[in-house]
């Protein structure tokens, strides 16, 4: 099976991949890790850990990137406000 394609359905195509990787590494480029989270918290790095063993959806939000954890700063502190006192 040959498939054809002409320079537009080309060029769409590779807009439509582009747009794919540049969204995902933007919201990647969002993400912390634990040190970087601990920092601009101002919390040990334990803290945050100690949140991050929680499996429940009460835990810390958190993304796992294979077997690495990382956070989006902005989820953390809306998390904050309402778990954290």
């Amino acid at each position: 099976m040959h498939l054809k394609f002409d320079s537009e359905d080309l060029e769409n195509l590779a807009t439509l991949l582009a747009d794919k990787i540049i969204g995902k590494v933007q919201a990647m480029e969002g993400l912390l890790t634990v040190e970087q989270l601990a920092e601009r918290l101002n919390v040990p790095k334990s803290w945050v850990y100690e949140r991050t063993r929680d499996r429940t959806n009460s835990g810390i939000p958190r993304v796992h990137v294979g077997k690495y954890v990382r956070f989006n700063l902005s989820e953390v502190i809306e998390w904050l406000k309402e778990h954290d006192q």
